[in-house]
Formats: C-alpha cells, structure tokens, sequence
C-alpha cells in the first residue's frame, strides 16, 4: 500500500504482503489507517511502486492496483510526463 498525496504524505504504507489471512489483515490495516491532504501527486505513486517492485527479488508476480481520484494535481501530471 503505498500513499501518494503531497510529499510529506507519501511513501510505502505497507511492503508487498503475501495474500495469506495475516496479509489481508495487514493490507486492510494499512488502508484504514490511510490520511488524506486533498492532493493527487499520482507521479509519487508511481515512484515509490517502481522502487519497492525493482527492490523484490522473489519469483513471486508483481501486480499494482492503483486507486485514485483521477484528478491531476498539476500540468506535469496531466500531460503524462510523471517519471
């Protein structure tokens, strides 16, 4: 879970998590306790999931759901340019 408002709200929440029982209730933790700053800084998102992604190096697959308001916070985002 990783959280992605402005840059003193972002970063990894929780790590890649196995989906065992203890897992889900780690994931379900880790967005419950999620804040909110009114910013969308999807850029970030995207980073940090690149960086804990590259930093794995099991077998296991990799999948990122991204869940967002959709509504970019800047001309930089909006145009695609994020990384």
């Amino acid at each position: 879970v990783i959280q992605f408002s402005d840059p003193e709200h972002s970063g990894v929440v929780s790590g890649l998590t196995a989906l065992t029982a203890e897992g889900v209730q780690q994931l379900q933790a880790a967005i419950e306790g999620l804040t909110c700053s009114h910013l969308t800084r999807t850029d970030l998102g995207m980073l940090y999931t690149e960086q804990l992604i590259a930093a794995d190096n099991s077998d296991r697959d990799k999948i990122m759901i991204l869940v967002t308001d959709g509504q970019p916070d800047s001309k930089k985002q909006a145009s695609g340019s994020m990384l």
